[in-house]
């Protein structure tokens, strides 16, 4: 880590970075996600595999809060993603 570099609230110590639990997702009445879940811990590396349409970019939004999901819970650093001091440290591409 670079000296400049504050860390982000920490998680406690058995809780994943990136929660989601339960998460469903609906555009009309095409389901994108369905009790979609993952966690993620601290230095985990993972990849969202998926065909066309499989809910990989809706999860992803949902996780960044650009979408709000229909059901489920999201929580990045144990705090939402819409929390000022955790959005300014998630990028996106």
């Amino acid at each position: 880590m670079s000296p400049e570099f504050d860390a982000p609230t920490r998680s406690p110590a058995n809780s994943p970075l990136i929660a989601m639990a339960s998460v469903t997702k609906s555009y009309g009445a095409t389901l994108a996600l369905s009790d979609f879940r993952i966690d993620v811990a601290a230095g985990d590396i993972i990849g969202l595999l998926g065909e066309n349409g499989a809910g990989k970019t809706t999860a992803m939004r949902t996780l960044l809060g650009y979408l709000h999901a229909d059901a489920g819970s999201v929580s990045v650093c144990s705090g939402s993603p819409l929390a000022p001091a955790i959005r300014s440290r998630i990028g996106y591409l």
